[in-house]
């Protein structure tokens, strides 16, 4: 299973990416927040869900591991597909979306489109709990530079490969420093062990 695609901005719309790497054309489907700042040419991570059904293969991809985390606990509930998740994410952050269903506030769910107070309710039910670990975002990044979030995300990527889980991996990540993605999974796995 595909769970990132680094490559270079080849074009893009408001609802999909086309994301080059190696002579290949990657058509992935994002959220607004993750296509907002895209320029051509630009090299980038998107991190992947793959969506299979019976007559289709389609790439979801997202700036950060907190948003595709949060679409894979969106379209895990009932009656709620990828389009409506990419939707959610479009009108609202991953912290906006586990602040409303801790605080129960449906009308800011009603605010997306397709999402109705009953769907509201029932996205409340069934994320309440899954989210309360949720806590990607109270991390902070160290790494200073141009290249710094380069280094991390690469680092992130290989501390995924080796096993260890997107957010684990993240806050590892967040509380050391280093001037390279070796370094920074060396120090990055003794917060882990």
């Amino acid at each position: 299973m595909i769970r990132y695609i680094k490559g270079t901005v080849e074009n893009f719309t408001g609802q999909f990416v086309i994301l080059e790497n190696n002579g290949i054309g990657y058509r992935i489907f994002s959220s607004a927040n993750t296509i907002q700042n895209l320029k051509t040419k630009d090299e980038l991570i998107l991190y992947i869900h793959q969506h299979v059904r019976e007559d289709q293969l389609s790439l979801y991809g997202f700036s950060t591991m907190e948003e595709l985390e949060m679409f894979e606990l969106l379209i895990g509930i009932s009656k709620i597909g990828p389009k409506v998740g990419l939707s959610i994410l479009s009108s609202m952050k991953p912290k906006d979306v586990r602040n409303a269903v801790l605080s129960n506030d449906k009308k800011s769910f009603g605010k997306v489109s397709g999402i109705g107070p009953k769907t509201a309710e029932r996205m409340i039910l069934e994320l309440k709990d899954k989210v309360k670990d949720f806590d990607l975002w109270e991390y902070e990044e160290v790494i200073e530079g141009e290249n710094a979030s380069l280094v991390q995300k690469d680092a992130i990527d290989a501390l995924i490969a080796l096993g260890y889980g997107g957010t684990e991996a993240e806050i590892a990540c967040s509380k050391v420093e280093a001037d390279s993605v070796e370094e920074l999974i060396k120090k990055a796995l003794k917060h882990l062990l």
